[in-house]
């Protein structure tokens, strides 16, 4: 039979392996073939099964497995070793050679060496076909190892081969399904029957796609086992007839299959004939195998198919869970866990940026079409941020096939608001009956009531970037929108510095924006461009304050590059970072400067110089400026300088001349009184009497202690100060 789809996007090989108690068998599909194929244990033969058998030559200790390790064994020349199915999921060892060695290891070491086998055999046949994919592995649904053993075995056939990236597990039922799906039109059946038989045991299937769904859904249902006579033919062949007249009544079909080398064309007389009747009949060994590689096949190239439909097995999710978000500035659906997918492999995880609610809303929509809710998760005693600048990782996984666990934890917003360490949990049921979300819960996310989270653009930045100008780090894009509209008026290309479009690559795996940047820089466009392409790729704000910001950013292009640079100033003046505002004063260039400009950007160096106490060159500063503005307000400034810089009777003096000054000289003159009494109040003064008590009294471990702790913070103040 031949498979449906083009595999000329598949790197490497996929295998799928059948494992039973007694046998294994491997399938295969290398790059670019046409159909799956698969491995004969017996050259030149279509014998597909290998005995699951290990045997350790007494001779050289070499491993044997499959068909040469029982001949070994036979013989005499090795010890046999099997139920390596059994004994993987046991925790007791069997001795092999005076070792005593445990199950899942010698399971291991029998997969490895039939892919081995594998490879061999495929040498030099095509590109990629010396390479492992991904393996998908086949066991009867009655088969019962613990999670552990599947988790263990695919992590050592990971580690024993460099370019293996997954290993998954599915039942004998869904190979069935997949099997069907990769036929093309003219040999796919929907209505089927599969007869499996190893021996004397019988194990049926049925294959049925419900079409009242949307997409179809298809099930795989194991019906009772039963059992075959081993001897003679007849009996065997009656027996199989009365079984198959029975289901084929039960659960009509237009196609069955007949699996395993417990089926012979010898014995099945009466019973073929009976099956062929207005049926199409296929007898095989090897649909398992091929329906596992089909799967994995799905797995690594999903099919884009309209007629495509979704297996539900018994360990299927039987809804969709997805989360409704803001996504570059649009509702959008944001699908978590697809109905239909195995619930051991399900998860999701997402980061979000809330909005204004305190809520996480999970959309369950049953498979059925009916019963859909919206269930809510209340985030109790998450902190009070500014709007925005909660960051949440939420992630949703799969606690048993009904039944979800959802999880959200505070990440926090960079510098600007650390995480809290805060997280939630709560678990949703699936079925139409079992959830605690109240029907209006979905029309409050519709209507508004409860806004919906902005989906993150890209990842948050394990190395932060350095803003210069604003002299913060930022470790998300949605940060760096944050402090472009807390910052618009001040910013400047130079703020941004040069290596913003490599990190937003390199950290937040943000290459669209980076490259756009990156071509801005060249051009040498306006900051108002630069930052609106930031903000408009992230849509962190709504429309209207995306206007408010980009008319700030235009007005700041417009306005001349003087009213840029005295605002700089004055933001790092209030930031406390002196010396990175003196250099900006001290780079300006003062000749042809409007005069108001001028008066504005002296104040400005003489309110830096009071700060590192030069009063007598912030006298002189504000004097000047005080001519050029006759500002009230600056004059104030200028007889504070003055006053700071003089002793009492030189300050008297000095103004004694002026008349001009009277007023504002009384004025300052209380404001100082006032000062020194809340100086008298306060801790200050209070650690003053305090080191005076302690020198009184010979303490001078304690004066010591308080001395060098108020020393130290002085010098933070200090080396803040001087940047």
């Amino acid at each position: 039979m031949t498979d449906r789809k083009d595999n000329n996007s598949i790197t490497g090989v996929i295998a799928g392996i059948r494992l039973t108690e007694e046998t294994a068998q491997i399938s295969y599909l290398v790059p670019g073939a046409a159909e799956s194929e698969t491995l004969s244990s017996v050259a030149g033969a279509e014998v597909y099964d290998f005995p699951l058998v290990l045997a350790k030559r007494r001779d050289n200790g070499l491993w044997l497995f499959g068909r040469e390790a029982v001949q070994a064994a036979a013989a005499g020349e090795a010890q046999r070793v099997d139920d390596l199915l059994a004994r993987a999921g046991s925790s007791d060892s069997v001795t092999v050679g005076g070792e005593d060695l445990e199950g899942l290891p010698l399971l291991v070491l029998y997969l490895k060496k039939m892919i081995s086998l594998l490879f061999m055999e495929l040498k030099g046949v095509s590109s990629g076909a010396d390479e492992l994919a991904a393996i998908q592995i086949a066991t009867d649904l009655e088969t019962d190892l613990p999670e552990e053993v599947f988790a263990g075995l695919a992590a050592a056939l990971r580690s024993g081969f460099r370019s293996l990236k997954r290993v998954e597990w599915c039942s004998f039922a869904e190979c069935l399904h997949w099997y069907l799906e990769g036929q093309t039109a003219e040999q796919r059946t929907e209505e089927a029957l599969a007869f499996s038989c190893d021996g004397s045991s019988l194990v049926s299937y049925r294959h049925e796609v419900n079409h009242h769904t949307r997409p179809f859904v298809a099930g795989v249902e194991r019906l009772e086992e039963d059992a075959l006579p081993a001897a003679p033919d007849a009996e065997r062949d009656k027996t199989f007839l009365a079984i198959a007249t029975k289901r084929l009544t039960e659960h009509p079909a237009t196609a069955v299959y007949l699996l395993g080398e417990g089926f012979d064309e010898a014995w099945l007389a009466d019973s073929l004939e009976y099956l062929c009747r207005g049926r199409r009949v296929f007898l095989g060994n090897n649909l398992f195998s091929r329906g596992a590689v089909l799967r994995m096949r799905e797995k690594l190239c999903p099919s884009d198919s309209e007629t495509q439909t979704v297996y539900l097995g018994p360990d299927r999710i039987l809804a969709n869970l997805g989360i409704r978000v803001r996504k570059r500035g649009e509702s959008h659906y944001h699908a978590l866990i697809d109905g239909g997918s195995p619930w051991r492999e399900a998860s999701a995880r997402l980061e979000v940026i809330l909005d204004k609610d305190p809520v996480i809303a999970i959309e369950v929509t049953p498979l059925s079409g009916s019963g859909a809710r919206t269930e809510l998760l209340e985030l109790f005693g998450l902190p009070v941020r500014d709007r925005r600048t909660t960051r949440l990782s939420v992630s949703l996984e799969m606690f048993s096939v009904d039944r979800a666990k959802l999880s959200v934890v505070d990440l926090g917003f960079g510098d600007t608001a650390p995480s809290s360490g805060e997280h939630w949990e709560r678990f949703i049921a699936l079925d139409a009956h079992g959830g605690s979300g109240a029907p209006g819960d979905g029309h409050r996310m519709e209507s508004g009531v409860i806004t919906e989270p902005i989906l993150c653009a890209g990842r948050e930045a394990r190395r932060p970037y350095f803003l210069p100008v604003l002299d913060r780090r930022v470790f998300s894009v949605e940060e760096l929108c944050y402090l472009i509209s807390k910052n618009d008026y001040l910013l400047t290309m130079e703020a941004f510095g040069t290596a913003l479009p490599d990190w937003l690559s390199e950290e937040c795996l943000l290459d669209p924006l980076a490259d756009q940047l990156r071509e801005f820089e060249k051009r040498r466009c306006s900051v108002a461009v630069y930052a609106g392409t930031i903000l408009e790729y992230v849509r962190l704000f709504p429309d209207e304050e995306l206007a408010r910001i980009d008319k700030v950013l235009r007005d700041g292009d417009a306005r001349d590059g003087t009213e840029k640079k005295l605002k700089i100033i004055e933001y790092l003046i209030r930031e406390g970072r002196l010396m990175e505002a003196h250099d900006m004063v001290a780079s300006f260039r003062r000749e042809g400067l409007h005069p108001v400009a001028l008066a504005r950007l002296l104040y400005d160096e003489g309110v830096i110089y009071a700060r590192l106490f030069h009063y007598e060159a912030a006298a002189a500063c504000m004097e000047e400026a005080w001519d050029l503005s006759g500002d009230s307000e600056v004059k104030e400034a200028y007889l504070a300088a003055l006053r700071l810089s003089m002793s009492e009777e030189e300050y008297i003096s000095a103004i004694g001349d002026r008349p001009e000054l009277s007023p504002e000289s009384l004025t300052l003159e209380r404001k100082i009184g006032e000062t020194m009494d809340l100086f008298a109040a306060g801790p200050d003064n209070h650690l003053l009497g305090t080191l005076d008590v302690y020198l009184d009294t010979g303490n001078l471990r304690a004066f010591d202690e308080e001395t060098s702790r108020a020393e130290e913070e002085i010098l933070a103040v200090y080396r803040r100060a001087m940047g």
